[in-house]
């Protein structure tokens, strides 16, 4: 959503939709893609699976990157819950229409995972709003927008 006065602000928001916001946000490297990803204010790190990011990404292309193995992307009762990740760095990513540039995500090749997860990592570099009885979140690039925002929201 772009709101007009007297220049643009960057603005966007997504709808709340079974208890879950999902928004589409352009991941970039060698090519461009759009990723409904879930925001998750209580994941640290933002994750994806590989093959959406770059569908050439094999894990061996990865075998010097970070690794990180997080917890809670897998239910039941299985004893290896930890999923690997490995860090990877994009040339652009962009929340709606809120451009961070180049970021480092995490990204999974364990078929087990089906959700896309922005976390805090990301979240914290944009400013986000969720107003009461409104069931829409919004994003802007910084707090500055959000406050010349701020009176066409309420």
């Amino acid at each position: 959503m772009v709101v007009m006065k007297t220049e643009v602000l960057l603005v966007f928001s997504t709808k709340c939709e079974n208890l879950r916001y999902v928004i589409t946000c352009i991941v970039n490297q060698d090519s461009i893609n759009l990723v409904d990803t879930i925001v998750d204010t209580g994941a640290m790190h933002t994750c994806y699976k590989a093959e959406l990011i770059n569908e050439d990404l094999t894990e061996n292309s990865l075998s010097v990157a970070n690794t990180h193995f997080i917890g809670g992307f897998v239910d039941g009762a299985n004893i290896d819950r930890a999923v690997k990740f490995y860090e990877y760095t994009v040339s652009q990513f962009t929340i709606g229409t809120v451009n961070l540039g180049e970021q480092k995500i995490w990204v999974t090749f364990d078929d087990r995972i089906s959700d896309n997860v922005l976390g805090m990592d990301l979240l914290r570099k944009v400013a986000f709003l969720q107003l009461e009885h409104d069931d829409r979140l919004y994003f802007f690039k910084d707090r500055l927008e959000l406050a010349k925002s701020i009176e066409t929201l309420i």
